[in-house]
């Protein structure tokens, strides 16, 4: 039987019970400040398969991870050029997800290879609540509280219709606002090998490539980008 766990019943309690959950290398339900996630521990490839099986997702797609902040994602040895900072600072919190190389010494289960090199898409939500989750519980792999094919959750109680006791644990933070999906981006292989091998830092003749488009235009992020490159 699943567990469940309300927000509202304390903050502190609900990201330790999200964190035990993880730690045992089983999948929980929380809400982001889109609709809500299931989430599991990013380095174990047992656990992100169980959100794939809970979803019923074709395991050809990839998974994303959650991140609190820059340094968390850094600490997970994913490589964050400069040229992506300053990307992120034209958009609000969270619209954008972004595909960064992954360092040799990452190791997590989520990384994708692709293009000779590894990769990992990120994202940094917005919001105190899920960012304090992410702060106690860590980085996590992510993915929405459906079927796969399905309508996303906006609440605990859609989200555990869905996926039923394929979740060990479903915590209850209230309505969440709906589906706005980020937009993703990627800069081009070039670019992305020579910093993941780590050649020079030079991004004056990169290219960004609107994977998915979101909340946030191809050609807002194309506006953006114009002004970033501009200002090197």
């Amino acid at each position: 039987m699943s567990g469940h766990i309300s927000i509202k019943d304390g903050l502190h309690a609900a990201a330790r019970r999200i964190r035990e959950v993880l730690h045992k290398g089983e999948t929980a339900v929380i809400p982001t400040d889109t609709v809500y996630g299931i989430i599991a521990d990013p380095w174990s490839a047992a656990a992100v398969e169980r959100i794939f099986a809970a979803k019923h997702r074709p395991v050809q797609k990839s998974v994303q991870i959650l991140c609190s902040d820059i340094r968390q994602a850094q600490d997970c040895d994913i490589i964050i050029p400069p040229l992506y900072t300053r990307l992120l600072a034209c958009f609000p919190a969270g619209s954008l997800c972004i595909v960064c190389p992954a360092s040799d010494g990452c190791r997590l289960a989520t990384a994708r290879e692709e293009g000779g090199m590894r990769t990992q898409a990120v994202r940094f939500p917005a919001g105190r609540t899920l960012q304090y989750l992410l702060e106690t519980a860590g980085p996590v792999a992510a993915s929405s509280a459906n079927r796969s094919g399905e309508a996303s959750a906006t609440d605990a109680e859609q989200a555990e219709d869905e996926l039923g006791e394929a979740v060990s644990l479903y915590v209850d933070g209230g309505s969440t606002p709906g589906a706005a999906a980020s937009t993703v981006v990627s800069l081009d292989r070039v670019t992305m090998l020579r910093i993941a091998e780590g050649k020079d830092a030079d991004t004056s003749q990169a290219k960004l490539d609107v994977l998915r488009e979101g909340v946030i235009s191809a050609e807002d992020v194309a506006a953006a980008m114009r002004t970033v490159m501009r200002s090197q």
